[in-house]
């Protein structure tokens, strides 16, 4: 197994030692690989018979029910407002 350092910060690393009972290098191990599976995911090449078959369906849904009047953009300034 390969070895890999990273720095924190001393207020991060006095409270990683308040649970000693937790093996912390699993947990960056855990963490690293599911974010490694998702970038991998990303940056998957595309099936692009699939996105175009996709797509069709999506343009007869539209052809069949027409557009939405709903403005998401809309939506989530009205909710951002919101926390103000």
């Amino acid at each position: 197994m390969e070895t890999m350092s990273v720095r924190i910060d001393p207020e991060l690393r006095r409270r990683l030692a308040r649970v000693p009972d937790l093996n912390w290098s699993e947990v960056v191990r855990d963490a690293l690989r599911e974010r490694l599976e998702l970038e991998e995911e990303l940056r998957r090449p595309i099936h692009r018979a699939r996105a175009l078959r996709g797509a069709r369906g999506i343009d007869r849904f539209r052809r069949k029910y027409g557009q939405s009047g709903f403005d998401s953009t809309k939506e989530i300034r009205k909710w951002r407002d919101s926390r103000k």
